[in-house]
């Protein structure tokens, strides 16, 4: 499936969607 999608174009949405279980967490993938 990822394979066969098209190139990325900016402004095309969000990839994917990251869970993070705390804020704390979030905050920490976000600055990776």
């Amino acid at each position: 499936h990822c394979l066969a999608q098209s190139p990325i174009r900016q402004g095309d949405g969000p990839l994917a969607l990251v869970l993070a279980p705390t804020r704390e967490l979030a905050q920490q993938i976000e600055k990776e």
